[in-house]
């Protein structure tokens, strides 16, 4: 089966932003968040790596989430 490669990166900006504190909390929580729910992705993907691998595009997103749902019911 062919490795599937990641679309070329078209454009990256660079934004200088100066939050004021409560802003960088926010920011931070998000990163925090975004962070457990990858770690969270992962570990499903990874538990369901030998039924997952073999899936088309079309057919990966719904059977993670299919398979998200028997960790958080």
């Amino acid at each position: 089966m062919p490795q599937k490669t990641a679309p070329k990166t078209i454009r990256t900006d660079k934004w200088r932003i100066a939050p004021t504190s409560e802003q960088k909390q926010y920011l931070l929580n998000t990163v925090q968040e975004y962070r457990r729910l990858c770690r969270f992705l992962v570990t499903v993907v990874c538990t369901h790596w030998v039924d997952l691998g073999t899936l088309s595009n079309n057919n990966l997103v719904p059977a993670v989430e299919n398979a998200d749902q028997s960790y958080t019911n």
